[in-house]
């Protein structure tokens, strides 16, 4: 029972985590675009970031759905995910 409810809780935080980073990215795209406008394109950091904002929504979502069914999530998402934060790591 309780392995059940950390379990729940710790899907609810993964989730949270991955949505506070696309709402960070929705305010961090515009103000970029309002910068330089289509030159953010061709900048890795930006192209990068707007990946993970992405892929954060995406297990954001999926994890979510995850809390309801049970189950965990698929080995392709994260590998993506780990793919995505990859990106980031080579931005530093």
């Amino acid at each position: 029972m309780l392995k059940n409810i950390l379990t729940v809780l710790r899907k609810l935080a993964s989730a949270a985590m991955n949505f506070l980073i696309v709402y960070f990215e929705t305010i961090a795209v515009p103000m970029s675009w309002a910068m330089g406008g289509t030159i953010m394109f061709t900048m890795y950091t930006e192209l990068s970031n707007i990946f993970n904002g992405a892929v954060c929504l995406l297990v954001g979502l999926w994890q979510l759905g995850c809390i309801f069914t049970g189950r965990e999530l698929p080995l392709w998402l994260k590998r993506l995910k780990f793919i995505s934060t990859s990106c980031l790591a080579m931005t530093f």
